[in-house]
């Protein structure tokens, strides 16, 4: 049914003689192929039902697909604004950004969400601390983004103990956030983190100096413990001052290590804070909602626009009834007081004594929309007209979800205009319930409820460019009514950004899906789910199975900085959680840790007089090709060949001959040596060992 071409490639006469063909096949003695046969007559109506059955599937609603796919569990992936965080330099005293306040990139537009406040911190320094030492070293040079030489913020071998300092020239008002964002150097072999608040790894305390000395904070850390790039968020504590018992003076923020036990020490290359947010969008209009009618106030770069609707509830339950902010002084009626205060600020005071009209103390008393002059010209979408499935066109496309929403409009009995607020996929008794093609920029009705004749106006819309919208880092972009001398750019690239999934795309995750390993039954599904657990670095994965004792035996390779990587007892964690929930029920699975043995070469090999030294060269490192493992494309218990040495050097453009050439395990326990091979044990993996080549001329 998900697969359904659209248009029909073959006629009736086409089918029929098709399922002629096939009838000797079923039934030999059917001879009679005229269309006075029953038989034919049967065949003829079975053609005719099955092009009918076709053509209602490729007719099918677009919503009916969808349930389709998510009875298999597969739901569409929703569209998402990137988000960037941004960095402004040149704020010498505190400044308030409102709410929609734009921020062009070329033709791209950014957003804030809120009203979002500056305060012109920065980072003076950035200084770390070994465990039992008083000895600060200055890594001041990851707050200069044209640097990036990376910093190993713990040392190599980070412990329980060490600590990084972060000093600021002025920290916002207490209870403000400051989100700051670390770029450490990542390596691609790390699998994709499912949580990126989850510290396997470490443990990280983060403090902040006040007058009673370092006083814990409570981050959200989304950089998995110092291991992937993201932000930090924390709150400033009360009693924050200045430090000076470090390398300079200023107020600290230091993050302290309680435990430690990374797999790659965590380099750091850039660090920045005092960020805020901005999303890649384009508001078209937006609604604004007050629970208190005496507490109207908005502060949105919309507003300025001028292009405003008051909305109010007079008793509870009630539809919403429009209020007018152009009226006479000395009449009564529908009417609210509009007052300016500043730039892009509204207040609304309702009178009701005054006017005879006024919202009551209700849920959602008041709403405020505010519109474009481009969308108030063509903010009127249509009418309801009650029939199954009525599309309606807008008159933007790729649409924001979540910001999407419309009003509508019903005359009462009197002759008045009462209003409603309507969101996509809102399903009760009487509502207006519709769908949303945000791609395509349309509305399809499924329900119409008690909204039949109504017409229909936006109250909400943002359009989104998707993935566009993931700009990369240091992009300089352009405030709208911002005071000179103020500048921006994002610290880092956006994130997030995408357009909502495609019936096609999801068909096609919907058949990979079919072929994904959920359980573990055959030996590759144990090898495929072990190498992608979440978090871990992982090289080499291999399992064994016994069915005798109905045991399977995962033996897993680690990426690390060490000569011999081990297992450590994190990833034993993490790789045993992930195959035991994986596993048939009543299969054993142990985990091994990797052992290597080494191979020790002997040999003679003959090169270009005066090549001697590019030859020896050329020879370690194709014998480092040949039998480290770890880095080639062999596995445990693979067998080493002589011959495949003997070919590794003889390729060699300075070599000219090999002579007696002999390749030996450094153990017998782990590996057996027959006629010149080495053949490792199941769990083991070959690394070069000793190398006697002696270098002669031909």
């Amino acid at each position: 049914m998900l697969n359904i071409e659209s248009e029909q490639v073959k006629t009736l006469p086409q089918r029929l003689a098709d399922a002629m063909l096939t009838i000797p096949l079923y039934d030999p003695e059917w001879t009679n192929y005229n269309a006075s046969d029953p038989g034919m007559t049967i065949l003829e109506t079975l053609s005719v039902s099955n092009i009918m059955l076709e053509g209602a599937m490729d007719f099918m609603p677009p919503m009916a697909k969808l349930k389709l796919l998510a009875l298999a569990g597969i739901t569409p992936r929703k569209a998402k604004n990137a988000k960037v965080l941004m960095e402004a330099e040149g704020v010498s005293s505190p400044m308030l950004l409102p709410a929609n306040q734009k921020f062009t990139l070329g033709n791209m537009v950014f957003e804030t969400d809120r009203i979002t406040s500056l305060y012109g911190n920065s980072l003076t320094g950035v200084f770390t601390k070994k465990n039992g030492s008083d000895e600060f070293k200055d890594i001041s040079y990851v707050l200069d983004d044209e640097v990036f030489i990376p910093a190993y913020i713990f040392g190599k071998k980070p412990v329980a103990g060490d600590e990084i300092y972060f000093y600021a020239d002025s920290l916002p008002p207490v209870g403000e956030d400051v989100i700051c964002y670390a770029t450490f150097e990542e390596t691609a072999s790390r699998n994709p983190m499912t949580e990126r608040n989850k510290n396997m790894f470490s443990e990280i305390v983060w403090e902040c100096w006040c007058e009673d000395g370092f006083k814990e904070l409570e981050p959200r850390d989304y950089t998995a413990g110092f291991l992937i790039s993201g932000e930090v968020r924390f709150r400033i504590p009360e009693g924050a001052v200045e430090y000076t018992d470090g390398p300079i003076n200023g107020y600290c923020i230091r993050a302290r290590l309680t435990f430690a036990n990374y797999d790659i020490s965590p380099k750091l290359l850039y660090f920045s804070a005092f960020l805020f947010e901005v999303w890649q969008k384009e508001t078209k209009c937006t609604s604004f909602t007050f629970q208190k009618p005496t507490d109207v106030r908005i502060y949105s770069d919309l507003a300025e626009a001028g292009y405003i609707r008051v909305f109010a509830k007079e008793e509870k339950g009630s539809s919403y009834r429009m209020y007018r902010t152009d009226h006479p002084d000395d009449e009564q009626g529908r009417f609210v007081d509009a007052q300016r205060p500043g730039f892009g600020q509204f207040e609304f005071l309702f009178d009701k004594a005054k006017y005879g009209f006024g919202p009551d103390r209700v849920k959602n008393a008041v709403r405020v929309v505010l519109y474009t002059e481009e969308a108030m010209r063509q903010y009127n979408i249509g009418g309801v007209l009650g029939y199954d499935n009525q599309r309606i066109d807008l008159p933007y496309d790729h649409i924001v979800r979540g910001s999407f929403c419309i009003v509508a409009e019903r005359k009462t009995r009197d002759g008045e205009f009462i209003y409603d607020f309507a969101r996509p996929d809102k399903n009760e008794p009487g509502s207006l319930f519709y769908h949303l093609l945000e791609n395509e920029g349309a509305i399809v009705i499924e329900d119409a409820g008690d909204y039949i004749g109504a017409n229909l106006y936006l109250a909400c819309c943002a359009t989104s460019r998707g993935d566009e919208g993931n700009v990369i880092r240091r992009k300089e972009f352009i405030g709208e009514n911002i005071p000179q001398g103020i500048s921006f750019s994002n610290a880092a690239p956006g994130v997030g950004g995408a357009l909502s999934e495609s019936f096609e795309s999801m068909r096609e995750r919907f058949l990979k899906d079919v072929h994904q390993p959920y359980v573990a039954v055959c030996a590759e599904d144990y090898e495929n789910i072990a190498m992608s657990t979440p978090g871990l670095c992982i090289k080499k994965a291999r399992a064994v199975m016994d069915g005798d004792l109905n045991l399977v035996e995962v033996v897993v390779l680690p990426d690390s900085e060490d000569e011999i990587p081990l297992l450590s007892e994190t990833y034993k964690k993490e790789i045993l959680e992930q195959l035991l929930e994986r596993r048939l029920l009543t299969t054993r699975v142990e985990l091994r840790a990797p052992r290597f043995v080494s191979v020790n070469i002997r040999g003679t090999v003959s090169v270009r007089r005066g090549y001697e030294k590019e030859a020896e060269e050329h020879i370690r490192a194709e014998l480092k090709r040949a039998c480290e493992y770890r880095n080639n494309d062999k596995t445990f218990g693979e067998a080493l060949y002589y011959s495949e040495v003997f070919r590794a050097l003889e390729r060699i453009e300075d070599v000219d001959f090999v002579y007696d050439l002999s390749i030996r395990p450094s153990s017998n326990s782990l590996a057996k040596y027959v006629d010149g091979n080495i053949y490792p044990d199941k769990f083991v993996l070959c690394r070069l060992g000793n190398v006697d080549i002696e270098i002669i001329h031909s």
